[in-house]
């Protein structure tokens, strides 16, 4: 009788490891997840700024070629003259023509 219970012991102290071990596992599994997920939106929030200080710096050169275009412009309006030399900028000079 000893040995009967004994075994009944036994086979839930078992169930009730496999149990636990299985848990254990899940409980690492989604452990992994969360530290691949939380590396991968970190690597996203620095791609982000990145993203975010060359817009700045894009804006900022827009609002500068903007504020460039008004003065001229405004010289337009002012019907002053306008040499032809500052009006044309060659990206790259033709030599020996």
């Amino acid at each position: 009788m000893l040995s009967a219970v004994e075994d009944k012991l036994r086979r839930r102290l078992k169930e009730q490891f496999s149990q636990l071990q299985a848990e254990l596992e899940t409980l690492r599994r989604t452990q992994q997840e969360l530290t691949s997920g939380s590396s991968h939106l970190t690597d996203l929030f620095d791609k982000l700024k990145k993203e975010k200080q060359e817009l700045e710096k894009n804006v900022n050169i827009l609002q500068d070629k903007e504020a460039e275009l008004e003065k001229e412009i405004a010289k337009l309006s002012d019907n002053q003259s306008i040499d032809v030399d500052e009006a044309v900028t060659t990206i790259a000079p033709l030599y020996k023509q």
